[in-house]
């Protein structure tokens, strides 16, 4: 409930009715100066005692403070705020449409947020995500001029578990003025933010819930008014438009260089960060190490269980090498059932431990059709090679590189050999 603000010319006399706020306009001076000149106009004009006519007009400013329309004055205050606040939300906008680097453009959406709430310390922004055909919210958080990763869930459609799937599924935002007794609070979110008050807004496009925005509130117990809401969730949607148009551009980009079946990086791309790599290396010095793969005897699964069989085994294959990939590593989609990845400053000995650990992952994963395989499961061979231990140049890493795959296959299959020096 709004507190009763007293009048400041009026202190411990009179007070508004209740949930009335009284905008001032003027000050305490300013009726002390209204006051003295009705004593002045008193005697000039009405032949009447000063102090009694000061008395009056006492009375009568008394009156209008309580029985007048002070609604019209709030919703004038309020639009003002709105105004003010929605002028400045424009003009945050505009320094964020024009950006269609994604992680930039979110970075600036969590600065803009700061500068329209400067009472709020942290800003976290959650977007959903698919990956691998699972929806998750993951977020990010401002704190000071740092933007870091915070948050990351499985996104459950049910608006009752947790209050960021709400927001996003209702579209409505949200103030919780206490996280520790609000019923919609999820307390490991609350526990893992060390969240107190704050308000979420959805960030929607086209009724289209894109995530959410979620601003600390440093007025525990008192909630945000429903102008900055409304001007938190006029710009979410503005920061929505943006965001959607630079996933667009990044969906655009990756086209140009993502396989479709696989997700991969593909053969194109591959090619060019190994160019551009190994001419660093070259320059800078350093090293890198180089894994082709493929898959062995996937002729016969595609044979006998058919090419959807068979697609499904290199999305598998392709999920299976970016689960084991660093962040830094290249994994990429070469030609058919045949793979690649560039291990970024990895000698041999580490090129050697992660790709025995991708083929044994691969060999322990259960394919729908494995047991029609020979040796019953899906099996891979791969070849290691390292720049610039096995050759000077790129096509000198790639040649020993396939080298070694093929007397993999040729040695038995389902198994890691290394480039001869």
């Amino acid at each position: 409930m709004e507190k009763i603000k007293p009048l400041l010319a009026f202190k411990d006399i009179v007070y508004l009715r209740k949930r009335k706020k009284f905008h001032w306009y003027s000050s305490s001076t300013l009726l002390l100066i209204i006051l003295l000149l009705s004593g002045v106009a008193s005697t000039l004009l009405f032949n009447l005692p000063p102090i009694k006519m000061m008395v009056i007009t006492t009375i009568i400013l008394i009156i209008l403070f309580l029985f007048g329309d002070y609604e019209n004055i709030e919703r004038e205050k309020n639009f003002s705020q709105l105004y003010e606040g929605l002028m400045l939300s424009n003009k945050i906008a505009e320094g964020i449409v024009s950006t269609m680097d994604l992680s930039k453009l979110l970075e600036l959406i969590l600065h803009g947020v700061k500068d329209m709430t400067p009472d709020s310390e942290r800003v976290f922004l959650f977007l959903v995500e698919k990956e691998r055909n699972k929806e998750m919210i993951r977020g990010k958080m401002a704190i000071g001029g740092e933007v870091e990763p915070v948050y990351s869930l499985l996104f459950p459609m049910d608006k009752s578990i947790g209050i960021i799937p709400r927001v996003i599924v209702t579209k409505e935002p949200y103030d919780v003025r206490d996280s520790e007794t609000d019923y919609y609070c999820d307390q490991q979110l609350v526990k893992t933010l060390n969240l107190n008050a704050f308000t979420v807004v959805p960030i929607v496009v086209h009724n289209k819930a894109l995530g959410a925005l979620l601003i600390e509130n440093s007025r525990k117990f008192n909630p945000r008014s429903n102008t900055e809401i409304t001007t938190l969730t006029y710009f979410a949607n503005q920061a929505g438009i943006a965001i959607e148009n630079a996933k667009l551009y990044e969906e655009v980009e990756n086209l140009a260089i993502i396989d479709g079946l696989t997700e991969l990086y593909n053969h194109r791309y591959f090619q060019q960060v190994l160019t551009n790599e190994i001419e660093k290396i070259k320059r800078y010095g350093g090293g890198l190490s180089l894994m082709l793969f493929d898959i062995d005897n996937f002729k016969v699964y595609n044979d006998t269980n058919g090419h959807p069989a068979g697609d499904e085994v290199l999305k598998t294959i392709g999920d299976i090498a970016k689960d084991t990939s660093r962040s830094t590593d290249i994994p990429a989609r070469y030609g058919g059932e045949e793979f690649a990845i560039i291990l970024l400053e990895t000698d041999e000995p580490g090129a050697v431990a992660k790709a025995e650990n991708l083929r044994r992952m691969v060999e322990e994963h259960v394919f729908e059709f494995g047991k029609n395989q020979p040796g019953g499961k899906v099996t891979i061979s791969i070849g290691v090679a390292s720049y610039p231990k096995h050759g000077p140049e790129k096509k000198d890493l790639i040649s020993m590189a396939d080298d070694a795959l093929y007397r993999a296959k040729e040695s038995g299959k389902n198994r890691v050999i290394v480039a001869s020096s």
